[in-house]
């Protein structure tokens, strides 16, 4: 395949096994223009599929204009998870901005060429756009971006504040000294884990809201976690509460950025309250400094911080029941 000159702007496409969703995610990065000085190549990282998708991205990249010569297929030889999905593409990335599609979700005509406009014009090396949230047939709502995006204490643990997909970066501040990459295997909060060390730089960011979107999509009829996908999504979380903490520790962020790291260490642990199989013991003993903290932590109703401080303050033999209230 012979590749487009050096493009402006590479967009990373992981996949896994995404056949009833990427071509349509395919074709919405094809209907982006090919503008001189705004180019686009797209790395699509196929994670070891066991289903058709690699042969529709074989086929779509030869069929469709807008992605032939614009498109780099990387298939890893062994499922790796979707953090290292996403590091792969970004190392193998040439443009000098980094965005992200996911093979479920699908973007707007022009997308990434206006978050490079409002980057450029700002002279910011984040550009960040609302998000159109998609449920089943449901009309799509548009999600406004914070305009205190820069201020990580006061953030809202959120897909929409810490999604790489909405935003556009600068390769400088990804990939500039330090590389802020995914971590393999810790595929729950992968964007999280990037998006919370790129912001605690304090990078300059431009804001855009117009009707170019980015459509985040929630597939209906997703059953409930099982136990198993449970322990994984806690342990992934956990690990990156840790990790971002460690690394705030190596440069010397840790008392800038208290607020926003008690506040990951104990939405990490949340689930060990929800659902079946609660571990009231498991939830005092992780990250114990903050158990007292409920009452400090955003987006929870009053009744649950009251619930999660009387399972602070009693023990755990006691507390079950109290946290069979925790939805």
């Amino acid at each position: 395949m012979t590749l487009s000159p050096q493009p402006a702007i590479s967009v990373i496409v992981p996949c896994h096994n995404s056949q009833s969703t990427i071509e349509r995610t395919l074709r919405s990065l094809a209907s982006q223009p090919d503008t001189p000085g705004e180019e686009i190549e797209f790395v699509i990282v196929l994670d070891y599929p066991d289903d058709s998708t690699p042969e529709i991205v074989e086929r779509l990249v030869k069929e469709l204009p807008g992605l032939r010569h614009r498109a780099v297929v990387i298939k890893h030889d062994r499922n790796r998870g979707a953090a290292q999905a996403q590091a792969t593409g970004m190392l193998a990335a040439r443009g000098e901005w980094l965005g992200r599609a996911d093979a479920d979700d699908y973007v707007s005509p022009g997308y990434f060429s206006n978050l490079l406009h409002s980057a450029q014009l700002a002279n910011a090396l984040i550009a960040v756009a609302p998000m159109a949230v998609e449920t089943g047939g449901n009309k799509p709502a548009k999600i406004l971006m914070p305009e205190n995006l820069s201020n990580l204490n006061a953030l809202t643990l959120n897909t929409v504040n810490f999604s790489l997909a909405n935003k556009l970066f600068h390769r400088s501040v990804v990939l500039g000294n330090e590389a802020l990459l995914p971590i393999e295997r810790m595929d729950c909060w992968d964007d999280l884990s990037v998006v919370a060390r790129v912001l605690a730089l304090n990078p300059t960011i431009a804001y855009t809201d117009t009707e170019t979107l980015y459509h985040y999509t929630i597939l209906p009829g997703k059953k409930s976690l099982s136990r198993t996908a449970k322990e994984k999504i806690l342990a992934d979380h956990i690990a990156c509460a840790r990790m971002i903490e460690s690394w705030m520790k190596q440069h010397g962020l840790t008392a800038r950025y208290t607020p926003f790291l008690n506040r990951l260490k104990f939405i990490s642990k949340v689930k060990y309250l929800r659902g079946h199989n609660r571990d009231v013991r498991a939830w005092k003993e992780t990250f114990p400094e903050v158990n007292s903290l409920a009452t400090q932590i955003g987006g929870l109703p009053l009744w649950q911080r009251l619930a999660f401080m009387t399972v602070d303050k009693l023990p755990a033999a006691v507390t079950s029941a109290v946290a069979n209230l925790i939805p």
